[in-house]
């Protein structure tokens, strides 16, 4: 296994952990008057759970995808992550929108004296870039690293030939069933 291909495969690992841990963790406390409570990367961009899981199988698409089929391959993730970084960030910037949004809808008399953000939605840019940097990696190098072998593939059907009949017959198989 190449050192490019090895390099692909732990990075599509690494940022789909870091995405889909992320998405679970408190990104900012909010300060109310009465107690403090906690938003969720789900609640503030609740989609990163979907592009995880695309950065997770694109482990199996780069191992299984053959020299040209890893463009696209990494197109996707390249895009992906991309998605995931500006999803963050959108929700970083959008975090006291979003606290003064759920303030209202959940009708809770006091509002918020202070939002603070945590270490996580960083953590999700930090992951969508490095997904995005590993889909850049495996459309420009990928067609040149080795593909699964071919050892288990089904047998390419050839045509009977005469020898194969008489070989059938030998081992007692009626060659014309």
């Amino acid at each position: 296994m190449t050192r490019g291909l090895r390099a692909a495969l732990l990075g599509c690992l690494l940022s789909g952990f870091l995405i889909l841990m992320a998405n679970g963790r408190e990104w900012a406390r909010v300060a109310y008057p009465d107690r403090p409570r906690g938003v969720t990367g789900s609640s503030l961009a609740g989609s990163l759970t979907v592009w995880g899981l695309v950065a997770l199988a694109g482990v199996v698409a780069v191992a299984a995808t053959r020299r040209l089929g890893r463009i696209p391959v990494g197109g996707a993730l390249l895009a992906s992550g991309v998605t995931v970084a500006a999803l963050s960030v959108r929700a970083i910037r959008e975090v006291n929108v979003r606290v003064l949004e759920d303030t209202v809808l959940r009708r809770i008399p006091t509002t918020p004296t202070a939002v603070d953000l945590t270490v996580w939605p960083y953590v999700a840019v930090a992951a969508g870039a490095l997904l995005a940097l590993t889909g850049l990696l495996v459309a420009v190098r990928g067609p040149r690293w080795a593909a699964l072998s071919a050892k288990y593939d089904a047998p390419a059907d050839r045509p009977v030939t005469d020898a194969d009949l008489w070989a059938a017959q030998d081992r007692g198989e009626d060659p014309t069933a």
